[in-house]
């Protein structure tokens, strides 16, 4: 497909100066396809990798179809975690910023419901939220979806693996019947295909393939170690490889602070972050940032593979050396080896 700028979108002066200010010119893949459907009303079906501008994809059309006069919830998004709720909720406060009286309200759990209730009250256009979340407004009754008229699912895929399912449905039944429905994910299995059928009207299939989930200018190796022996193996890499900044990636909560505790336990410098900000940028345009990170390393098996494959990509841009070591859990009782002829490429 023939790349399309922003210009040649049908876009509203206020979302298309935010787009401008955001220092977005030419759309992605995803969006090209995606953005034209959703304005004219179709069902979709998106099918592409995490860092594709999905975001963007589904949220201009979105906030287009808002109407700031009616003060109910007219857009709903659905998120497997509270950190893409949070961003998603960011990202779509930048491409309104200039759409007077739109307000967007992210929604999960670990925050007080109370301030989330409250806000409700006061009146919000779109959610952004977690299946269970949402469930626990639904249930006391603190959000009316009477007047929803579009819903987006993100990385519907993750959402039915980590078992929403069932309160997926149970938040689209309470939806009205008359409303546009978009689902985004990077695989299509049965269970996935099984609830487009339920809750899709005729819905138009978007498919974006990419051969090369990481970027080509990052060295990628892992180390196969048993669980017990992880933070011990963690330890061993960075002392032989000694980098003067790095992070840590885990995949929950309380694992990112057990191996921070672990790392400050034993001398070393370390911080837990729940939301990854930048430590160090040389240059800031639009919304690329360069990061000087020397090293990187998934403390976890990264989950899904495509999330690994954007966390990596910082390294591959110009001015960065990056280099992660991945160690492994193997089901195996041996302990980590650290031979050169052991590393493999990702």
């Amino acid at each position: 497909m023939n790349k399309i700028s922003f210009d040649q979108l049908t876009l509203s002066a206020p979302i298309a100066k935010a787009i401008k200010e955001m220092g977005f010119e030419e759309a992605t893949p995803i969006q090209s396809q995606a953005i034209p459907l959703l304005l004219a009303g179709n069902d979709v079906i998106g099918q592409a990798q995490t860092g594709t501008g999905k975001t963007a994809a589904f949220g201009i059309p979105l906030l287009e179809k808002i109407n700031p006069k009616v003060n109910a919830p007219q857009a709903l998004v659905m998120c497997p975690t509270r950190e893409l709720a949070i961003q998603v909720a960011e990202e779509l406060k930048k491409l309104s910023v200039h759409m007077h009286g739109v307000q967007i309200l992210p929604v999960y759990g670990g925050q007080p419901i109370g301030r989330q209730i409250s806000m409700l009250h006061r009146g919000v256009h779109i959610i952004i939220g977690t299946p269970g979340r949402l469930m626990d407004h639904l249930e006391r009754r603190t959000l009316s979806l009477a007047d929803i008229t579009m819903v987006v699912l993100d990385e519907a895929d993750e959402m039915l693996d980590m078992g929403f399912r069932e309160d997926i449905e149970l938040i689209l039944k309470n939806v009205p019947i008359e409303r546009q429905t978009a689902f985004f994910s990077a695989t299509m299995p049965k269970a996935f295909m099984d609830l487009t059928k339920k809750f899709q009207k005729n819905p138009k299939l978007i498919k974006i393939t990419h051969d090369k989930l990481t970027a080509p200018k990052v060295e990628q190796i892992y180390f196969e170690t048993p669980e017990h022996s992880k933070v011990d193996t963690l330890c061993r890499v960075i002392d032989m490889y000694d980098p003067k900044l790095a992070i840590v990636f885990c995949n929950m909560k309380c694992r990112v602070d057990e191996v921070a505790g672990a790392l400050q336990t034993r001398g070393y410098s370390a911080e837990a972050q729940f939301v990854i900000k930048v430590l160090r940028t040389k240059q800031i345009k639009g919304n690329r940032i360069t990061i000087y990170v020397s090293d990187a390393k998934n403390f976890d098996d990264p989950k899904p593979v495509s999330g690994f494959g954007k966390s990596k990509s910082f390294g591959g841009r110009p001015g960065a050396k990056f280099e992660p070591y991945v160690p492994s859990e193997t089901r195996g009782g041996h302990q980590g080896k650290f031979k050169k002829n052991k590393k493999k490429k990702w």
